[in-house]
C-alpha cells in the first residue's frame, strides 16, 4: 500500500528541519572554533616593536671613567665594573616587568662596551699586559652574554628584538677582543657593522 500523500509530506519536511538545524550546528561550531584563531592572528598584527634604547651612559659613568684614565688596568676594570652594574638593574628591570626601563639600561650597557673597546684600541701598547687586557675583557663579555640571553627569554617581542641585538653586540665585540688577543689585526669592517645599532 502506497503512503499517503499526507504522510509523505510531513516526512519531507522533517527531513528538511533537520537538514536546516544540522547546517545551523555546524556554522556555529565553525563559528566558535574560527574566533581564537582570528583573534590571535589580530593579536599577532598588533605587536609593535618599541623603539630602540639610546647607547649612551650617564655624566656620572664618564667623570668615573676620566678620572681613571691614565691607567689602562684600572680603566678597564671600571668600564666591566659599570658595564655589569648596567646589566644587573637591566635583569632585576626584567622581573619587575619594566621592559623600557630594562632596555634603557642595555644600551647603557653597550655604551659603556663599546667605549672600552675604543679606549683599549687606542692606547694599545702591546705585550703581555695588553693581551691580558683582552683576555679579561673577552671572558667578562662572554658571561654577560649568557645572562643577556636569560633577559631575552624573559622579554616580551616587542623589546626582545633590541635584546636580540644587544646579544649580537656583545658577541661582534667579544670575536674582536679575542682577535686583539691573538693579534689578528685591525677591526674587519663587517664586524664594525655588527657593533652598530641601526
Amino acid at each position: 500500500m502506497n503512503p499517503s500523500p499526507t504522510r509523505a509530506t510531513t516526512t519531507t519536511s522533517v527531513v528538511a528541519r533537520g537538514t536546516v538545524l544540522m547546517l545551523c550546528a555546524m556554522a556555529a561550531a565553525l563559528a566558535v572554533f574560527a574566533t581564537p584563531c582570528k583573534s590571535f592572528a589580530i593579536r599577532q598584527d598588533e605587536i609593535k616593536i618599541a623603539p630602540p634604547p639610546p647607547r649612551v651612559f650617564s655624566d656620572e659613568e664618564k667623570a668615573r671613567l676620566a678620572a681613571v684614565a691614565s691607567d689602562r688596568r684600572k680603566r678597564l676594570r671600571l668600564s666591566l665594573e659599570l658595564a655589569t652594574a648596567r646589566l644587573m638593574r637591566a635583569e632585576q628591570l626584567t622581573t619587575q616587568q619594566l621592559y623600557a626601563n630594562a632596555s634603557i639600561e642595555l644600551g647603557g650597557y653597550e655604551a659603556l662596551v663599546e667605549n672600552a673597546f675604543a679606549f683599549m684600541q687606542r692606547e694599545a701598547a702591546g705585550g703581555d699586559k695588553q693581551r691580558d687586557l683582552f683576555k679579561r675583557f673577552e671572558q667578562t663579555l662572554r658571561a654577560h652574554t649568557l645572562r643577556i640571553e636569560a633577559i631575552r627569554r624573559s622579554t616580551p617581542p616587542d623589546y626582545a628584538v633590541h635584546v636580540a641585538t644587544t646579544i649580537k653586540f656583545a658577541r661582534a665585540v667579544r670575536t674582536k677582543a679575542l682577535a686583539a688577543f691573538f693579534g689578528e689585526g685591525s677591526v674587519r669592517e663587517d664586524d664594525s657593522d655588527d657593533m652598530s645599532r641601526n
